[in-house]
């Protein structure tokens, strides 16, 4: 599914070989805390501000200039969607 949503926001013109390089960073879950008690304030800012190994930085995968909208993950039911609730994401 995730793939088929990066089909659409590249209008299938995008290169999976260099545009969809890590599932969990190019279309990130917000709903999965990396550690146990993690809040969305504190995922929210290792997602904005996060740098690689390579230099590169997390943020330019999820939100790349190239896309015309971001995807995200989520396992969350419409009523509970964090999206309705952090307006600002």
């Amino acid at each position: 599914m995730l793939y088929c949503a990066h089909q659409i926001r590249t209008k299938a013109k995008g290169n999976t070989d260099t545009d969809y390089t890590d599932i969990l960073l190019d279309t990130p879950w917000i709903g999965f805390n990396f550690e146990p008690g993690q809040s969305w304030s504190e995922i929210k800012e290792m997602m904005n501000t996060t740098v690689l190994p390579d230099g590169s930085k997390v943020k330019d995968y999820w939100d790349n200039p190239k896309f015309p909208f971001r995807v995200f993950k989520s396992h969350f039911a419409p009523p509970v969607q964090p999206v309705t609730k952090y307006r600002k994401v």
